[in-house]
Order: C-alpha cells, then structure tokens, then sequence
C-alpha cells in the first residue's frame, strides 16, 4: 500500500514534495462527491417549488440566470486551470516561493478579467433580455435588471475559480467542498427563500450576490491559511503571468466556447420556440446531468494529480491512474444510464409530476446517452491538460462549436426539445472519441491500456447490454418485461465490466474499497 501525501494541518509541507497514492485519490473523490450530492438533493427538492411558484417564464429566466453563474468562470482567461496545473508541479517540487508568485500574478489577472466580464454582461444585458431570448413584454424590465445584477457577480466567482484552483493543487478538497457546498446550496436555496418572501426577481439576485460575496471572504481567509505565504501584499510577476497566460492561452478558448457548446441548446429553446419551453427542456436536462457528477467529482480530483504526476516524472504512474479511472466510470454509470432511459418517465413523474410532456421524457432519455459518453471523455481531457496540452483540447472544441451551431439550429427548428437534446449528445460522442484519439496518439493514454486482454469483448457486451435495456422500453413491451429487463440489462453491464474489463488488480481495488476502514492500493 502506497504511503498517503504528506501534509500538515494547514497544507502541504514545504520541506517536501507532495505525494499522490491512491487512497488520497479514493478520499478526494469521495470528498468532491459528497460535496455535490449534498447540494444535488436540495435542488431536486427545490426546482417543482420554484417552477410551481414562478411559473414556467419567471423560471425561464431563473434558468438563464444560473447559466451565467455557472458560465462566469469563463472570464478567468484560463487562469484558474492554468494556476491548478502549474501549483501542482511547484508543489510536487516542494517550491513554495513559486507557489506565492503564482498565485498572486493569478488573482490579481483573475479579478481584472472578471471586472471586464461584468461590463460585458452589463452592456449586453438590453439585447439579452429584449431579443435574443423570448422573454414576454410585461416580464422584460424583470429580465433586464436580473441580468444587469448578475454583472456584479461575475468578478467574485472569477476569484473564486483561482481560489479554488489553488486550494485543489495543495489536494486540499476537504476545504473546496466545505466552501464549495454553501456555495451551491445558496443559488438553490437563496431563490426558494426569496420567493418564499414574495420577492422579485431582481431582489432574489440581490441575496444570491450577498451569499457569493460571504462565501468569498471565507475562501480567501482558508485560503490564507494553506498558504501563509500569501498574506504578502499581492503583486504580479511577469514570468509567472507569462506562464499562466501561456498554458492559459487555449483554456480561454475553450472557457469563451464551452458556454456555447453546453447551453446554447437551452438559448435556441428560448429563441426558436419560446422561454416557457426552456423550462421543459431544463428540468429533465438537470435531472440526467446529475448523473455525471461522479465524472466531474473524478476529474476534479485527477487533473491536479496527473499534473504533479507527470512534473514528477511518473507517466506509468499516471497511465495507470487513469485507465483505471475509466473502467470504474463504466461500471457506476453504465447501468445507471440503462436504469433513466428505461424508466425516464417514471423518474420525471415522481420528481415533477404530470406537468411535463412526452418530450421532456424523451430529453431525459437522449441527454443519457450523451452523459455516458460525456463522463467517459472527462479523462482523456484531464489528462491532455495535465501533460500541457490544452490546445489539442481548445482546438476540438472550435471545430466542434461550427458544426454543433448548425445541427442544434437545425434539430431544434424540425424537432423542438428532443432535437436539442439530440444535438448535445452528438457533440459529446463525438468529443469524446476525438479526446481518447488524441491521447492515443500523443501516447498519454494508448488505447490498450484501457481495453487489453479480453476488454475488447466486455465493451462489447456492455454494447450490447446498453441497447437492450434501452431499446426494450421503446417496443411497449408487458408490464413484467417493461419492469425486469431493463433490470437484467443493468445487471449484465456491471457483470460484463467486472468480469472483463476490469483485471484483478482492479477488481481487488473495488473489493477493498467497499470494506470499512480499507483503503485501495
């Protein structure tokens, strides 16, 4: 069993190099994990309240309000992941001083971007609320001063990702998810409170921007305390913002695209059909996306891993790590995938009752499908920007927006909701074999060291195990088979990825980390 990092109270310790085992892998995913599942249930309590209570237009807007939450990070130029990456390795080589020149040159770039993002959100606020989305006449003025707050926002959740950023370099997730949990349960239950109070739209805003602003003030005093060093007064250093900027360069790229690629379904909803179908396609979209916050816990764990792995040197290490990494995604998510599709409908009516039509339903079945691919893909493009080379990544992601722009218009203008749920799940699988492509054949993650020995028949039975419990649903087979092969289909993908894709090394890891007081080796 390999020996866990060496850390103090506070950080690591700046005598020695941090070290990455498995089980400060195992702990930091389960930290991430449990740090999204909590907030993760008070939004599936929350969303039928709220949509009860505003109204399919009211949460319309609400929906759009936190895509430009969840979106502002965009702002930071790539800094954040590049200040994760480049921490890490100056961690990994016990250089503290590095650390503090970093991450002050970071911060003070982050917070000027972030000002720049929320002029910009400022000015376009007219055109957003008049007429790219369609939004009614009497809830227009609503609209604009909503927007116009949000402005304010955008420069503390800009500091916020550097914070972050430096916090999971140090593997101080305990920290992240003890800030990054109020942070998320407050764009949940800020609005229920405000609604609650009979409030606007535009005063709900107002409470959000009190919480982010109070939770920023504990990130920077946590972060104070990992880092002792940064209690200096900041100045930027130019090698360092050179640095940044150049590993940053194509992650702002992909930061100014992914906006696009992963909510521009939602904006042509609003667009093409009306802001009252944003709605319909919101809540099954919220609902399945969950289903990749194992992925996103994962790789929020890997990518400052793999970077202190790979300045250290250790490529078997790292390829080990995550080859790893996607076999165990395919064994929690497969069946988890086949489970949605095959009961969507019952899953939407439990959680919002009959409010919702057979094309919601069938958002919620297609977005599954794209999840899968999506989770899987989360590796691959972690490992690319560990080993620095984010422009392979930012260079897909500009050929992906020019085709995913004219099939989501297309798909939406011929079939409504399902056509943009369409349209998502055809740019991730599509992503995602670009992404194991490239790591193939930059020799990060060599196609066999995923699917060696007999995997190349488990991915074929867990093929074959997806398509009948998804397709048996669709043929309106009797209610036994309706209710048991999905089951059985379910089954049959976690034997097929136990049995064969896994090897015993693997399967001893999963045994030993379902036992109390284990840890994986």
């Amino acid at each position: 069993m390999e020996p866990g990092p060496s850390l103090e109270r506070d950080g690591p310790r700046a005598s020695s190099p941090l070290d990455i085992a498995g089980p400060l892998l195992v702990r930091n995913t389960l930290l991430n994990l449990a740090g999204q599942g909590v907030p993760l249930v008070v939004v599936l309590l929350t969303v039928p309240y709220l949509i009860a209570r505003l109204g399919d237009d009211r949460f319309g807007i609400l929906a759009v309000s936190w895509v430009v939450m969840n979106g502002a990070a965009t702002f930071d130029f790539g800094l954040g992941r590049a200040l994760r990456k480049l921490v890490a390795e100056a961690l990994g080589a016990a250089d503290r001083a590095r650390v503090a020149r970093l991450a002050h040159s970071a911060l003070i770039a982050q917070l000027v971007s972030g000002l720049l993002g929320g002029a910009l959100l400022l000015l376009a606020t007219p055109l957003l609320a008049g007429r790219v989305l369609q939004v009614p006449i009497e809830l227009q003025g609503e609209a604009r001063q909503t927007f116009a707050l949000l402005a304010v926002a955008i420069p503390m959740v800009v500091v916020m990702e550097g914070l972050f950023g430096l916090l999971e370099a140090a593997q101080r997730f305990d920290l992240v998810n003890g800030i990054k949990v109020p942070f998320y349960l407050s764009s949940a239950l800020v609005p229920v409170i405000g609604v609650a109070l009979g409030l606007a739209l535009p005063s709900i805003v107002l409470l959000l921007i009190a919480a982010v602003a109070t939770i920023l003030l504990v990130q920077l005093g946590l972060g104070a305390r990992v880092f002792p060093e940064l209690r200096r007064w900041p100045r930027a250093h130019r090698p360092e913002l050179r640095e940044l900027f150049g590993f940053g360069g194509w992650i702002m790229v992909s930061n100014a695209v992914n906006p696009l690629l992963t909510y521009v379904e939602r904006l042509a909803v609003g667009a093409l059909i009306a802001i009252g179908a944003v709605t319909q396609y919101t809540a099954p979209s919220e609902l399945v996306m969950r289903l990749s916050m194992l992925a996103a816990c994962l790789a929020d764990t890997l990518f400052p891993a793999f970077s202190t792995l790979g300045g250290q040197g250790r490529m078997d290490v790292l390829r080990v790590f995550a080859s790893r990494a996607v076999k165990y995604l395919l064994l929690l998510l497969a069946p988890l995938v086949i489970l949605v599709i095959a009961y969507g409908r019952d899953l939407l009516r439990a959680w919002l009752g009959e409010a919702f039509t057979d094309d919601s339903v069938l958002v919620l079945q297609i977005l599954a499908v794209g999840v899968l691919a999506n989770s899987l893909a989360s590796v691959p493009y972690s490992l690319l920007h560990a080993r620095g080379r984010p422009d392979v990544t930012a260079k897909f992601h500009l050929i992906e927006l020019a085709i995913h722009a004219v099939v989501v218009w297309a798909l939406v203008s011929a079939w409504g909701i399902p056509g943009a749920a369409l349209a998502w799940t055809i740019r991730v699988s599509l992503d995602a074999v670009l992404l194991f492509v490239a790591s193939a054949k930059l020799d990060i993650l060599p196609i066999e060291s995923v699917l060696e020995g007999r995997a190349w028949r488990g991915a074929l039975g867990l093929a074959i195990a997806l398509c009948i419990g998804t397709v048996t649903p669709l043929l309106s087979p009797p209610a036994w088979a309706y209710v048991l092969v999905p089951l059985l289909a379910a089954a049959g993908a976690v034997f097929v990825t136990w049995s064969y894709l896994l090897d015993d090394h693997d399967r001893d890891n999963v045994t030993i980390a379902f036992r109390t007081g284990a840890k994986p080796r």
